[in-house]
């Protein structure tokens, strides 16, 4: 390549112009060997989030000899834009190939992973890369805390919170609050209230209650842990107090909380509480008090059940005003609601009114059915989910089976009864 052309392409790319600037790399017989020609064209792929463009570099990288630090430069880079276009593949097929890599490269991958949603490979790769030799520094602990929170790994995050200590790492608010989110989520999922209300003191002695993302995690851990009555409240209190305030996720924790311990009265009311806010709700937390009405409607009887069919109409109403019906795990919480509720005449209407159902939407359809006594209905409506293209799998049978063979014992029983009185 001409000295000219040189210059003009690394003008063209500082200029933003991407595609003059690969138009004249792919066009020349002489491609350039100055591995800055090759470092200013990812830059500019990054800046552009241009994938295509940055591929066609990367075959150019891929044939030319670098020393082993550029090379390990321009891959970090590349690595960076694949993660940043999201095609995660690329990025891990880039990394594997590297011959020398610096924390940079593993931060970049292990965060990669974790944010989209492959928390166990996120903290594979960080054994892996303790097993390189590598320290961890405190994005890496951070980003690592955040895949185990995920995944709930008490255990391991456990281990991390050692390696913390030994580094000095506790003084970072970034890996405190992150160590703090993913022992609380893991606390809440084993229902280890004791070990969580203990967290609970380190985050007062660290004075991180006015994290909006702790205070989240507190709340979720108070109230899947049962501390229904007051904690959650008392915790809401103390971020007003510190100038914080709830947002969705801190309010969904509550009322989600509330639902899933089937409290449906105190989930209605934090929500009116956060609608007051002028919060809006989103479809997991009325898909979550749905589910709560259905579970408490499975096990009432006479006027308590009636109850609860009024507390769910009121709830369908709100969704309905809120227009998110749409949402096939709302539309399917209240199909399974009326069909407890032994309204299977609602939760039919509902189901052929929905937009889109998925093999949950029949399922539980077709349990309403087995556990109304309607053994003949729920059989043509499986028939009919195949023949629209629905296939059932193991779940949807294992959730109907049981009603129809309890609603075929008791014709059975009926049958016999009555052939004895005649």
């Amino acid at each position: 390549m001409s000295s000219t052309a040189h210059h003009s392409l690394i003008a063209l790319c500082r200029a933003g112009k991407l595609k003059e600037a690969l138009h004249i790399l792919l066009t020349t017989l002489n491609p350039p060997k100055d591995y800055h020609v090759y470092l200013q064209l990812l830059q500019t792929c990054i800046l552009k989030n241009a994938l295509s463009e940055g591929k066609n570099v990367h075959s150019f990288i891929a044939h030319r000899r670098f020393s082993l630090a550029h090379l390990t430069d321009l891959y970090n880079r590349l690595i960076y834009l694949y993660v940043k276009c999201e095609s995660l593949e690329d990025a891990r097929k880039v990394f594997d190939q590297m011959k020398k890599r610096y924390i940079f490269s593993w931060n970049t991958i292990v965060a990669a992973y974790g944010r989209h949603g492959y928390s166990h490979e996120a903290v594979t790769l960080f054994h892996e890369m303790l097993r390189a030799g590598f320290q961890p520094n405190e994005f890496t602990l951070a980003n690592v805390l955040g895949a185990c929170a995920k995944i709930g790994g008490l255990e391991q995050g456990m281990g991390i919170h050692k390696r913390i200590m030994a580094g000095g790492f506790l003084s970072d608010d970034v890996v405190a609050t992150a160590l703090v989110d993913i022992i609380l989520a893991a606390c809440a999922n084993a229902g280890d209230l004791e070990q969580g209300m203990d967290i609970h003191q380190i985050i007062k002695d660290r004075g991180l209650s006015s994290d909006v993302r702790v205070a989240t995690a507190l709340i979720g851990m108070y109230a899947k842990c049962g501390r229904l009555a007051r904690a959650p409240r008392i915790v809401f209190k103390k971020m007003q107090l510190a100038g914080v305030k709830p947002n969705v996720v801190s309010w969904s924790a509550m009322i989600v909380g509330y639902a899933q311990k089937g409290s449906v009265r105190r989930a209605l009311r934090a929500l009116k509480r956060m609608e007051l806010a002028g919060i809006k709700a989103d479809s997991t937390i009325f898909a979550s008090i749905v589910t709560a009405c259905a579970k408490r409607a499975a096990w009432k009887q006479g006027i308590a059940k009636t109850r609860v069919l009024k507390q769910g109409m009121e709830i369908h109403q709100r969704i309905e005003d809120g227009g998110i019906m749409g949402d096939v795990r709302v539309a399917t919480a209240l199909v399974d609601m009326y069909a407890k509720c032994g309204r299977i005449d609602r939760a039919r209407k509902l189901f052929d009114t929905m937009p889109q159902r998925n093999v949950v939407s029949w399922a539980a359809m077709i349990a309403g059915y087995a556990e109304n006594g309607f053994v003949e209905n729920a059989l043509e409506t499986l028939e009919q989910m195949q023949l629209a293209g629905v296939n059932p799998n193991s779940k949807t049978f294992c959730s109907i089976l049981p009603a129809c063979v309890r609603a075929l014992k008791q014709g059975m029983k009926f049958e016999h009864s009555s052939k004895h009185n005649g």
